[in-house]
């Protein structure tokens, strides 16, 4: 299973928190990629085209910030268009997407029209939550007798 984990990138760096979520879901047995990652391997990289393919992993971790939401928010740059596509994506795709947040403040850090859906924070110093392997692997956190 691929896992792409997307972020903005804060002050024309990348999210710190965003690199430390993929090296720990690498370093727990995880294909975890970022756009950090895809851009060593490539000496010229297309953003746009590697942008598709990580959208096309089994699972996409969407790390939202401030500087996510302000992007998304007025579509700029290319978390703007890939907050286009996850928007018409995630209503077919509905267990593909996971939210999660570093933040306390969701309103702080949740786009607009991602308003209303779950959020999953989590913690600097823990980094991977049980609820996030849960979504990650399909599993349900509470089990219930069968009809």
């Amino acid at each position: 299973m691929e896992i792409f984990v997307t972020h903005s990138w804060i002050n024309d760096k990348p999210d710190d928190n965003a690199l430390k979520l993929v090296a720990v879901l690498r370093e727990n047995g995880y294909n975890a990629v970022c756009d950090v990652i895809l851009t060593q391997h490539e000496t010229a990289s297309n953003f746009n085209k590697m942008m598709a393919k990580g959208l096309q992993a089994n699972k996409v971790i969407v790390v939202l910030s401030e500087k996510y939401k302000e992007k998304a928010d007025s579509y700029k740059g290319g978390v703007g268009d890939e907050y286009q596509y996850i928007l018409e994506d995630i209503k077919k795709e509905t267990q593909k997407y996971i939210l999660v947040t570093f933040e306390n403040d969701r309103d702080k850090v949740t786009p607009e029209f991602l308003r209303g859906r779950e959020i999953l924070s989590l913690d600097k110093s823990e980094i991977i939550s049980n609820d996030l392997l849960y979504k990650i692997n399909g599993i349900s956190s509470c089990a219930f007798p069968e009809d």
